[in-house]
């Protein structure tokens, strides 16, 4: 898997929640088919892994999906080098 890449994808779903509310509750009660729509014309380009992580996560808050995402990435051991900055701009959410 490449290090960087899922990083910056998870990031891109994030950032596409931080900046719509709309999808931001599509993302929050069904990631899968918010992930598969992707956001403003662009697609999302998750490994399995990713897509299995995101799918899996039932949150009532973006902040409350961030910190699954992080939790899921230490079980993983998955790259978390963007999602830290992340996830303290999501608290505001």
């Amino acid at each position: 898997m490449n290090s960087t890449r899922p990083s910056k994808e998870v990031n891109r779903v994030l950032s596409a929640a931080i900046v719509s509310k709309t999808f931001r509750e599509a993302l929050i009660t069904d990631p899968t088919q918010a992930i598969n729509k992707g956001f403003m014309g662009e697609s999302f380009v998750l490994t399995a892994q990713e897509q299995q992580m995101l799918q899996a996560i039932q949150a009532e808050t973006l902040a409350d999906f961030a910190s699954q995402i992080l939790d899921a990435q230490q079980r993983i051991s998955l790259p978390e080098k963007n999602l830290g900055q992340t996830y303290t701009v999501l608290n505001n959410y």
